[in-house]
């Protein structure tokens, strides 16, 4: 009779013990903003000149936002959903330029995702062939504003961060319409996003 009273106890205790960590799991409400300052493609000549080409029928910062969210998702779909901030969230632009500023209540989100892209195009090094790069800040907070992490991809000194290699001739990218220059920039946003979220998907907590 002692035996099976003890048994009936401690399953009784591991019941109660496990409860907490059920209701403990659940998802991270996450939410993404995106600003682009400078909506054209930029081509830079060994950090010494630069020149705008503005890329007709297509959206950069869409393009990058929605496959960086998509493949975040992905990743961490065991701890957090995703979605992209609408206007309708009324989350101020202040957000981007100023620290520690907490996540709006009315977002209704546990973290939020801030990437800042400065500029994306092709940078030319000397010595090297065109690459694609993009100059962007990602932060990621929680609810108060506290940063949980944060990493950039800069041109700096001689460091250029992640590129991918342009498949073709830097003449070339306006002829047919734009397409090797469309074509690259959209391989671009599939590679940056997979080399992103390998990098930090497990840092989301």
């Amino acid at each position: 009779m002692r035996s099976m009273l003890s048994i009936a106890v401690v399953a009784a205790l591991c019941s109660s013990a496990l409860a907490p960590l059920e209701l403990g799991a659940q998802k991270l409400k996450v939410v993404s903003i995106v600003r682009l300052q400078n909506p054209d493609a930029v081509l830079r000549y060994a950090k010494v000149s630069a020149r705008n080409v503005p890329v007709l029928d297509f959206d950069f910062r869409s393009a990058f936002a929605d496959e960086l969210m998509t493949q975040f998702a992905a990743a961490t779909k065991d701890v957090a959903e995703w979605r992209m901030a609408t206007q309708a969230d009324s989350i101020p632009a202040v957000m981007f330029d100023k620290d520690n500023l907490p996540i709006p209540t009315q977002v209704g989100a546990d973290r939020m995702l801030i990437v800042d892209i400065r500029e994306y195009g092709i940078f030319r090094a000397l010595g090297m062939g065109p690459r694609f790069n993009m100059q962007v800040e990602f932060t990621f907070i929680d609810k108060d504003g506290k940063k949980i992490w944060s990493k950039s991809n800069k041109v700096s000194g001689n460091r250029i961060g992640h590129t991918m290699d342009l498949a073709g001739k830097l003449d070339d990218i306006q002829k047919d319409d734009q397409k090797l220059l469309k074509e690259g920039l959209n391989a671009f946003v599939e590679n940056f996003s997979a080399w992103m979220v390998k990098d930090q998907a497990q840092k989301v907590r």
